[in-house]
């Protein structure tokens, strides 16, 4: 018996480098012959006889697609900006993005949820730590007893150790007097506040009693109360903290005290100048120097003019950050950067 002769012929036809591979299809013909019942063979071309049977198949063969690399079949590339995150296409990306982004997700919930007491905790009380605001006061005036400023530094230092408060640590600030030779203008006294040397400034201008005194004896028109005290502060630095604590407290203990000294200084002036009808009618003209006599004038640095800052300053940037980092369309870029790298 002779056994069957097959012959095969193949072509392939490669495209250029960079692209998929394709193949021309394979002819594959086949012949097998079969010898006769009595055993003879028949061989060579086509040939006719009685007990030969003569079989051909032809089959369309095309070889499967490979990779670059003779790896696996390469899928159809993406089109930028042309799926959408729910396609088929994008099942290994998906996959990928969620072991990053799920994980991510579940961890910086548990963190903020235990940040979350901390921070609302630290404001818990916090009006009993107002005195750490640190308030500066200066005292041009004359250092008797009963001038201004002697009252001013007076009322701060009482405030401070909360003899005004009557022992209470709320409504305290961390008034102190200062050294007008460190200070001896009113630039280095800015720029200390703006430089956040200090939270805030009081300074009791110059010869303030003073002044008051000559407007009272001249009948001045044009005396401004406002001008005896400068208070300084930077809004910006902390807008929650200047507005609440360190602008009403300070206020309060302005006016307070301006208030009780100019009532007994118009009181012992209007005592030292009894029978004097001349003095009477030089201060009848200037009422201003009755009432209210002395007050301040608020410069605000700094103003806060934008609130969007609020979010930053006072939840903190940390929480801006970690959001940042974890955020779906990171995870999703660094998915895609990863699933790269694998292809």
């Amino acid at each position: 018996m002779d056994s069957a002769t097959a012959e095969k012929f193949t072509k392939h036809s490669v495209s250029s480098a960079g692209d998929l591979h394709d193949a021309t299809p394979v002819l594959a013909s086949e012949r097998r012959h079969t010898s006769s019942s009595d055993g003879t063979a028949a061989g060579g071309g086509d040939e006719e006889g009685t007990g030969n049977v003569v079989r051909e198949k032809q089959e369309l063969v095309t070889p499967a697609a490979t990779g670059p690399s003779g790896g696996p079949p390469a899928g159809p590339p993406f089109r930028k900006f042309g799926h959408k995150f729910s396609d088929p296409e994008l099942a290994p990306f998906r996959k990928i993005a969620f072991k990053i982004l799920i994980p991510f997700v579940s961890l910086l919930t548990i963190v903020m949820w235990l940040a979350l007491p901390l921070y609302w905790g630290s404001f818990w009380k916090a009006s009993n730590h107002s005195e750490n605001l640190t308030v500066m006061i200066l005292n041009r005036d004359s250092s008797s007893p009963t001038s201004l400023g002697s009252a001013i530094v007076t009322a701060g230092i009482s405030n401070r150790n909360g003899t005004s408060t009557n022992g209470s640590l709320v409504g305290r600030l961390g008034f102190f007097e200062g050294d007008i030779a460190d200070y001896p203008d009113e630039a280095s006294v800015i720029n200390a506040v703006v430089e956040q040397k200090w939270w805030g400034a009081v300074v009791v201008n110059t010869d303030a009693t003073a002044q008051l005194q000559a407007a009272r004896q001249s009948g001045n028109t044009t005396y401004d109360p406002r001008s005896a005290i400068g208070f300084y502060y930077v809004q910006a630095r902390m807008e929650s903290a200047i507005n609440g604590y360190l602008v009403p407290i300070t206020s309060a203990l302005l006016v307070q005290t301006t208030e009780s000294w100019s009532a007994q200084s118009i009181a012992g002036y209007l005592a030292s100048i009894a029978g004097n009808t001349t003095a009477v009618q030089a201060l009848a003209s200037a009422p201003r120097t009755v009432t209210p006599a002395v007050s301040y004038t608020s410069y605000n640095l700094r103003p806060f003019s934008n609130p969007v800052a609020t979010a930053v300053t006072l939840v903190g940037q940390i929480y801006m950050l970690i959001i940042r980092i974890t955020s779906p369309s990171q995870c999703v870029k660094q998915a895609k950067q990863t699933a790269e790298r694998r292809q």
